[in-house]
């Protein structure tokens, strides 16, 4: 009897220390948002630079709208709020727009010289390729995808900084149903395009990286007309 009782406690004993590990191991093991994609490249360390986001938009596109300052806008927020790079390193879209406007030659201007014009260290480059949006029948409802390049280049060197080698990080983003109206609407947009954009530049959480309106993946244009 006194025999099957020390059993019992040895194998109590046991039980509760192989819980216990696997307790401490789940409490071990850290969690998606803990688990961070690297930066493709780190732009906190350019803190103390100003930074130029030139956002092309081809005259042959059909855009309803200007994205060149959605996009802009958008961006500049999105890396201010990931980044803490503060917001007075951006060079102001109305200063950019003036001198284009100033500037017989712009569109045949390199990007690093619109930069070192502007007193820029940085620039960001976002061309955008696609646009599409289209209001449903009979609704105020809006579909929508925007297709874009980005690159980042060192206006003082001339060297391009990201992504490394090609010609750009393909961004594509999309929804198939807005509500909100048009403005609403374009504004998701740009705000996709900026987020999927500015994730490569910062140590971004796993369960964050993926947005709903990414359109990177395989299927992201079937729904287009």
């Amino acid at each position: 009897m006194k025999k099957l009782i020390a059993l019992s406690v040895v194998a109590s004993i046991l039980s509760l220390f192989h819980g216990g590990c696997a307790v401490i191991a789940r409490m071990g093991t850290p969690t998606s948002h803990e688990i961070k994609i690297p930066a493709q490249y780190d732009i906190i360390k350019n803190k103390g630079d100003k930074i130029l986001i030139l956002v092309e938009q081809p005259g042959w596109l059909n855009v309803q709208v200007d994205m060149r300052s959605y996009l802009t806008d958008s961006i500049s927020r999105e890396i201010t709020q990931k980044t803490k790079i503060s917001a007075g390193r951006f060079i102001p879209y109305n200063k950019l727009s003036e001198y284009r406007s100033n500037t017989p030659n712009f569109a045949s201007l390199l990007p690093v010289e619109i930069g070192k014009a502007m007193d820029a260290n940085i620039v960001l480059v976002v061309r955008i390729d696609d646009f599409q949006m289209a209001q449903l029948v009979d609704s105020g409802y809006y579909k929508a995808a925007l297709d874009a390049k980005a690159i980042l280049f060192d206006s003082v060197t001339g060297v391009q900084l990201w992504p490394a080698g090609g010609n750009g990080k393909i961004i594509k983003v999309g929804f198939e149903i807005e509500q909100g109206g048009r403005d609403i609407a374009t504004s998701r947009l740009a705000a996709a395009a900026a987020y999927c954009t500015v994730r490569y530049f910062y140590n971004c959480p796993k369960d964050q990286f993926k947005i709903a309106d990414d359109r990177s993946g395989a299927g992201f244009n079937e729904w287009k007309e």
